[in-house]
């Protein structure tokens, strides 16, 4: 990976946000990452395809960075070690959730097959970034799912 650039969400948060259930470490130290990733969040919520580019803010977004940051952020909601981080994670991935249903990104009157639109892979390379993911689409259906489990049915609307 290049050095110089800070893929979304980087490796170890991915790790981290994809630890098998009920391997969750209670160490308050392996948060600080997840802490970091949410605090950097642009405004709705959505992260850059890389946040170092030096663009920002008018660069393009990762809806299958952000599909796969909440459905992990609802998970970790369920085992992190205090509230307040509880609280910062369910919140999150809840904010997340709400642009992700907008029409900003649902790929609703497109011609796109897939769920999400403005996902992207490998950036650099490939001029058609901006796109649907299918692991972008199935994370989004996780997340939904977990906050449906979560949440009881609550609608995502404020």
């Amino acid at each position: 990976m290049n050095p110089k650039t800070h893929y979304s969400p980087d490796p170890k948060l991915a790790q981290e946000l994809h630890t098998m259930e009920g391997h969750y470490s209670p160490d308050p130290s392996h948060y600080a990452d997840i802490h970091l990733f949410i605090e950097n969040l642009p405004k709705d919520y959505i992260p850059y395809w890389d946040n170092k580019d030096p663009g920002i803010p008018d660069v393009i977004r990762d809806s299958s960075a952000a599909s796969i940051a909440a459905a992990g952020l609802l998970e970790l909601s369920n085992y992190a070690f205090n509230k307040d981080s509880r609280n910062k994670c369910s919140t999150a991935a809840t904010n997340i959730l709400r642009s992700l249903c907008s029409f900003e990104y649902l790929a609703e009157e497109s011609n796109s097959y897939g769920i999400l639109r403005h996902a992207t892979w490998k950036k650099p390379t490939d001029p058609q970034a901006d796109t649907s993911l299918i692991w972008g689409d199935y994370n989004y259906l996780e997340a939904l799912l977990r906050y449906n489990e979560a949440n009881f049915g609550k609608d995502l609307k404020k």
